[in-house]
């Protein structure tokens, strides 16, 4: 199970790849930040089998989607700037998955 401080680590060097995609970091650490950031990025949705793309859409704040396990409705949700809160969607959307149920 990875916990709310890996997953914290992971979604900054995501962030900061992000950055260095976008020219914001000295252009001599541009490739370091970039391969982490692609690295960490793939861990995540690896993890959190992110099929939805809930992992790059909070990083652009956009709203990110939950699909109804009954309805298979999509439903969008602003989540927010706020990492802890983000760390407990994807585990809901983990556990609802692997039918561990939503509470």
């Amino acid at each position: 199970m990875m916990t709310s401080r890996e997953f914290r680590r992971l979604v900054v060097a995501v962030s900061s790849g992000y950055a260095a995609a976008d020219k914001r970091v000295d252009a001599g650490n541009r490739e370091e930040f970039l391969r982490h950031g692609k690295w960490a990025l793939g861990v995540l949705k690896r993890y959190f089998h992110d099929t939805d793309r809930n992992i790059e859409r909070w990083l652009q704040g956009e709203k990110c989607v939950f699909i109804g396990a009954v309805t298979k409705a999509p439903t969008e949700i602003q989540i927010g700037n706020d990492l802890d809160a983000f760390f407990y969607f994807m585990q809901l959307l983990q556990n609802a998955e692997r039918g561990q149920g939503t509470g």
